[in-house]
């Protein structure tokens, strides 16, 4: 599933997390987040 040696799992994590996906930029989203994070 790698793209390339540049790619590495972790870091797939670190450009687009699951809990800081489009929900986590609106606002009512984000009071939700803030506990979570």
């Amino acid at each position: 599933m790698q793209q390339g040696p540049h790619v590495q799992p972790r870091q797939a994590k670190a450009w687009r997390p699951p809990h800081q996906g489009p929900a986590a930029r609106h606002p009512s989203n984000k009071q939700l987040v803030a506990p979570a994070t």
